[in-house]
């Protein structure tokens, strides 16, 4: 994934950032469930997001998916 810069928070023009909610691994996968917030006044999306991947038995990482890009995407879309 390239680099998607969050835009500032709509509300209150602070920091925004990825907020990871949760964090589960099992023998076949890891999965993250985040959400994009503000540092500042805690403004959060109300959105879930989703990064889920495995390895394989050769090392290389899968990544099932990403919802990085569309975070960012519907965060920077984001009006007061």
């Amino acid at each position: 994934m390239s680099d998607i810069d969050l835009k500032s928070c709509p509300l209150c023009g602070g920091r925004a950032v990825y907020d990871v909610n949760s964090f589960m691994s099992s023998n076949h996968f890891v999965g993250i469930d985040f959400q994009i917030k503000c540092e500042k006044c805690g403004l959060t999306h109300p959105k879930m997001f989703k990064i889920r991947m495995d390895m394989s038995d050769n090392g290389k990482l899968n990544i099932d998916r990403d919802d990085r890009p569309l975070a960012a995407e519907t965060w920077n879309r984001r009006t007061k």
